[in-house]
């Protein structure tokens, strides 16, 4: 193993060893096994909230060495151990019980060693994946170059690459890869990104297992791994698929506190939406479709759901001001949409062209599979059962809807973006990706209502049909 390969590893042990002590502390465990199910979460909380104060420490003049960014992983260990004692949650002593041999434990099984096998080809692929992604060339990776060989953000020449608003949390999380592989220049840099989907992987399963059977939760998350698009552009050292990623995570995070209420779910939640938010501008559209998801489909329990939904957006939100100060200090260039009103009017001619782009972009099976038309489907037809089910679908409908409003303006009002589909002229090829990574991971809540709903009710024993053993006495009595 290279220095460079190890350095990531070392690196990405230490946002697991973060992770398990936010889980430690605001859930505890149950067995061994249900710890080892929850270290893909564990890895992507520790990633997302060392990374969320990664770009804190950088707002604040501060720099990301080996030392400050052990001792904040250590803290929030720390931190969530002291809280888990507080609760006396103590740590786990039994093993669990494995799943019984079933047709669905084998079908379970078998798309989990799919999904794996998947996974170790990438990994043999990432360790030596060239820089690859436009934008990884123009400003992620010169960002990142700065943070490490200056300490910094404060050398003039950050803001002068292109796109000097874009947020920190991509160019921070390579900048600490580069500081643990002790060099800016090694193709193992993808092993991060590779590393990264296998803990949404791991996450989504073990989240999708706490409402669904566990043969459906895995078919769809070894969909995940064999969409064209995420195979082709996942280690591209850019920001699109981290994006999608986390904020498909907290999309599942928070429909899994609506079905469960338990609330380190909400918890969890609300740290992966400040990574969102801090990975990409597109990042608190995405978080508002979402808000708006979630305030259609608990209209009638808003007085319940609303407010505390409300107060992890606003601390997600929250979270990500200092950066916004920042940059609003040193007067950078205002970033899309730059349109005026006069300019709106002037350019609406763009508006169906532009919703049509979006469109015929998401429902590329080429690109994306069918997983968008899928989960439409299973969404309308949960639409006529009620109960969770039908607030899943109303969540799901109105944040895809919402997304695409969104994508459309953006195309709308910023009339130097291109109505064509290439990758490196406008982002909405890419951007996509967001709504299409959701549709898998909430499939299998809109399917499932759907397959208990076919399956024929069992009769009560006392209801069955029992052939009479006298007839003919039967007969005689009446």
């Amino acid at each position: 193993m290279g220095e460079s390969l190890r350095g990531i590893l070392e690196l990405n042990a230490l946002f697991l060893l973060a992770g398990l002590g936010l889980l430690w502390g605001v859930r505890g465990w149950s067995s061994l096994l249900d710890l080892l199910e929850s270290l893909g979460l564990a890895l992507m909380l520790g990633l997302s909230a060392v990374t969320m104060l990664a770009t804190l420490i950088l707002v604040a003049g501060g720099g990301l060495s080996a030392l400050t960014v052990a001792v904040v992983c250590v803290a929030l260990f720390a931190a969530g151990g002291a809280l888990a004692l507080a609760a006396r949650r103590p740590l786990p002593s039994v093993f669990g019980r494995l799943p019984g041999r079933s047709a669905a434990a084998i079908a379970a099984a078998a798309a989990a060693i799919a999904t794996v096998a998947v996974l170790v080809a990438l990994f043999q692929l990432a360790r030596i994946q060239p820089l690859g992604g436009g934008d990884s060339w123009e400003f992620w990776v010169p960002k990142a170059k700065v943070i490490y060989f200056d300490r910094g953000i404060d050398n003039p020449l950050f803001t002068r690459f292109a796109g000097p608003r874009y947020p920190l949390l991509v160019p921070a999380l390579q900048a600490m890869d580069f500081r643990f592989m002790r060099s800016a220049f090694a193709p193992e840099l993808a092993v991060q990104y590779w590393l990264l989907f296998v803990g949404f992987v791991f996450s989504a399963a073990a989240l999708l297992r706490r409402l669904v059977p566990a043969w459906i939760a895995w078919l769809f998350v070894a969909l995940t791994a064999v969409i064209p698009q995420l195979d082709y552009r996942l280690l591209n050292a850019q920001a699109d698929w981290t994006l999608d990623l986390l904020y498909s995570l907290a999309a599942l995070l928070a429909v899994c506190w609506l079905h469960r209420r338990e609330r380190w779910l909400l918890v969890a939640a609300g740290i992966v939406l400040s990574a969102v938010i801090a990975t990409k501008q597109e990042g608190l559209l995405l978080v508002g479709c979402l808000g708006a998801g979630i305030a259609a489909a608990t209209l009638r329990s808003w007085r319940s759901t609303w407010p505390q939904l409300g107060a992890v957006g606003a601390l997600a939100y929250t979270l990500n001001l200092p950066w916004r100060f920042w940059w609003a200090s040193r007067h950078l260039v205002v970033a899309v949409p730059t349109s005026g009103v006069g300019s709106l009017l002037r350019d609406r001619s763009r508006i169906w062209p532009s919703l049509e782009l979006v469109l015929r972009l998401l429902f590329s099976t080429s690109d994306w599979l069918v997983l968008v038309p899928l989960a439409l489907t299973a969404a309308a037809a949960c639409l006529t059962i009620g109960g969770s089910a039908r607030e899943t679908a109303v969540l799901y409908l109105v944040t895809c809807a919402a997304a695409v409003c969104g994508f459309t303006w953006i195309l709308w009002t910023e009339a130097s973006l291109p109505l064509n589909d290439q990758q490196s002229s406008t982002p909405i090829p890419r951007v996509v990706g967001s709504i299409v990574l959701l549709s898998a991971v909430l499939a299998p809540l809109l399917i499932q209502p759907l397959l208990e709903r076919a399956q024929p009710r069992r009769q009560p024993p006392e209801a069955r049909d029992v052939p009479d053993p006298d007839p003919d006495r039967r007969a005689a009595e009446a």
